[in-house]
Order: structure tokens, then C-alpha cells, then sequence
């Protein structure tokens, strides 16, 4: 019989030390590592949103998980499968400055243009639901 409880405890804790690690990485480094490993978001699509090729974003988050465990506290959580709950990754992605990397309605991965003001959203449809909902609670 599995402990869900002491799983969700354990998770949490590991998520703390893993945040607290993280902002080492330069911001970018950071926001692949946590789109690859703590969302699952394949490499072809962080390529593909970043106008990289695989093998590149490959290489960054190689470099990033390198510099992780090089890290000797990193080192304790080895064989730690997740680190908190997928309901955990919007707090995460705030503590980790990395609002502007994912979605705010989706949490898809998203690149910013590089004028003009920050997109909130990955697309269309996500902006219009995110207006609906908006709109439903302003009212």
C-alpha cells in the first residue's frame, strides 16, 4: 500500500531544495530544465519554440541538470521521481521568476518576442479564455 500523504510531504520538501538550486542557472537554462523535467514537455517542442534545434536544447538542459548535480545537495534527492505535485508547478514557476516562459492559463511553454509588451498567454485560444474568465469574474 502506497502513502499518499508522506509521498505529497516528501515531494513538497524535495521541491523546496530543488527551487532553492535552481536559481542558480541563468534564467533561461532554468525555464528549459523545468519545462523538460518538471512538466514533461518534449524536446522537439522546446526546439521548436525556442527556433533551436534539438540537439542545442538538448545540450542546454544537459548543461543545466550538470550543473544541478554538481550541487551536493542536489546529490541527496537522487532517486526522487517528482518533485512536488503538477498543482505545484504554477507556485513553482512564480518562485522561479519564470512567469514570462510559461502560459498563464495553460502553462504550455512560451517564447516572448522580443519587442513590445510581455504575452501572458501561448495563443489565441488561450487569451480568449483567459478573457472569459477574467470578464465572468469582474462582473
Amino acid at each position: 500500500m502506497n502513502d499518499s500523504t508522506s509521498d505529497a510531504a516528501i515531494g513538497r520538501i524535495t521541491a523546496e531544495q530543488l527551487i532553492a538550486r535552481m536559481e542558480q542557472l541563468e534564467i533561461s537554462q532554468r525555464a528549459l530544465v523545468f519545462a523538460y523535467v518538471g512538466l514533461d514537455i518534449s524536446l522537439a517542442a522546446l526546439a521548436r519554440e525556442l527556433e533551436i534545434t534539438v540537439a542545442e536544447a538538448r545540450t542546454r538542459i544537459q548543461e543545466g541538470l550538470m550543473a544541478l548535480r554538481a550541487d551536493e545537495d542536489v546529490q541527496l534527492l537522487a532517486g526522487i521521481s517528482r518533485a512536488g505535485g503538477r498543482a505545484d508547478f504554477h507556485d513553482h514557476i512564480q518562485r522561479l521568476q519564470l512567469e514570462a516562459w510559461f502560459c498563464r492559463w495553460c502553462g504550455g511553454f512560451q517564447v516572448q518576442k522580443g519587442r513590445g509588451r510581455l504575452r501572458l498567454t501561448c495563443s489565441d485560444r488561450c487569451r480568449r479564455e483567459r478573457y472569459k474568465i477574467t470578464q465572468l469574474e469582474g462582473a
